[in-house]
């Protein structure tokens, strides 16, 4: 089965573009770079939630700066699931230089340290060989994000917009930029799959284990502010990427602090009676005595989560 769904933004808008019923998934443009917000992106999610279409925002990235665009874009889409729009040209809005990997990178990981959801990326061919030198597309990969191909022709099941590229097949192809719909025209794009397929796409609903871990339902933490979305309660995955994701660097300042001391053991003469090197239990003891730290325990936490691709 292949679903077919538009993106629309204020311009489809102008044109007199509504959301149809029979539509089965909108992505709907939100934020641009740290400069605005798009004013048709609430219309359309309404639009789209009155005719039950799965929904979900898309942010035109900048180069630079990936970490404020992804607070900019978080600040105004909350849990709802982003696609990076990685297109940026000459004479855009806040253009300022061609797109790399790691501008991708920068922005997905930023998003979701904030609890963002973001597990698409719209990158055409034509702009990774164009205009990024056709770079090795894996560490997108290796964030669980799904690629977006561009290639405005026939569509097919077999046809080129599927074709891989960068070490990475398209999960969905942007097949023309002309459809007719809603008494004018607008981008479609196709999906092999179903439209609960979809919905778990775009959510990362596919991230094994995490899907046990999908519910609300637990009390946000004394002294921790509300979820994003205005939820009282939170998911906890959600509450361990919020409350537990500084823990690494504390992990490695505390390997660091012993690497120095370590050295500075060394350093003393071996013979010397009133220097004793720790045993092995004394350093276990002490390793027992950092996990009681409810932010050692925490790290711990948001370490495992990250290993299993928890978002």
């Amino acid at each position: 089965m292949t679903i077919f769904y538009p993106d629309l933004s204020h311009y489809d808008l102008d044109r007199g573009v509504t959301v149809q019923p029979g539509t089965v998934a909108v992505l709907a443009k939100a934020t641009h770079g740290t400069l605005f917000l798009d004013r048709g992106y609430p219309i359309l999610q309404r639009q789209a939630a009155a005719v039950s279409a799965v929904f979900g925002g898309y942010h035109w990235l900048n180069h630079g700066d990936g970490a404020s665009q992804a607070a900019f874009c978080f600040s105004h889409v909350g849990r709802v699931p982003v696609m990076v729009d990685a297109e940026d040209m000459p004479n855009n809005s806040g253009y300022n230089g061609p797109l790399t990997v790691p501008d991708i990178v920068d922005f997905v990981s930023g998003l979701r340290a904030r609890g963002g959801i973001c597990n698409l990326v719209y990158l055409p061919r034509w702009y990774w060989s164009d205009h990024m030198g056709s770079p090795d597309l894996t560490p997108l990969a290796r964030l669980g994000l799904g690629l977006v191909s561009s290639n405005y022709t026939t569509y097919s099941d077999t046809g080129p917009g599927w074709t891989p590229y960068g070490g990475m097949a398209p999960v969905v192809w942007q097949y023309t930029d002309a459809q007719p719909y809603s008494g004018s025209h607008c981008d479609f794009n196709a999906f092999r799959g179903t439209t609960e397929e979809f919905r778990a796409l775009i959510n990362g609903g596919d991230m094994e284990p995490a899907d046990v871990w999908n519910f609300d339902g637990i009390p946000a933490p004394p002294g921790i502010e509300p979820h994003p979305d205005k939820n009282p309660t939170w998911t906890p995955v959600s509450y361990l990427r919020y409350v537990l994701a500084p823990l690494p660097a504390k992990v490695d300042a505390l390997a660091a602090r012993l690497d120095k001391i370590e050295k500075s053991l060394d350093g003393q003469h071996p013979s010397a009676p009133t220097v004793d090197r720790p045993t092995q239990e004394q350093v276990n003891a002490a390793v027992l005595a950092a996990m009681k730290d409810p932010d050692v325990q925490a790290g711990i936490a948001a370490a495992i989560a990250a290993h299993l691709k928890v978002v």
